[in-house]
């Protein structure tokens, strides 16, 4: 793959998460006491962390001498670790 491609697919995988997040927490069940499917959202927390990992690594393998690049990557650090932190928000929440 090129490095263009590789970047394109990085700046698809970093907003994917919040795309993704409403359809998940409607698959789960919640509701104003509890998750009517916990293990829904468990999978698709695992998935997102996964999405925003891979989106780091490919800004940080493929970083040329540019502003985008540097942009993507230190977004797709704060998308990890905010969606890390939602993801022990709502599972330990509802757990």
């Amino acid at each position: 793959m090129t490095a263009k491609r590789k970047l394109a697919i990085a700046w698809t995988l970093l907003p994917a998460p919040i795309i993704l997040f409403i359809p998940a927490f409607a698959l789960a069940g919640m509701g104003p006491c509890a998750f009517q499917y916990p293990l829904v959202m468990v999978v698709a927390d695992a998935l997102f962390v996964g999405m925003e990992g891979t989106a780091l690594w490919f800004f940080a393998k493929n970083r040329p001498i540019s502003i985008a690049p540097c942009c993507g990557l230190a977004l797709a650090s704060m998308m990890l670790v905010l969606t890390i932190c939602v993801d022990l928000l709502l599972v330990t929440d509802y757990m």
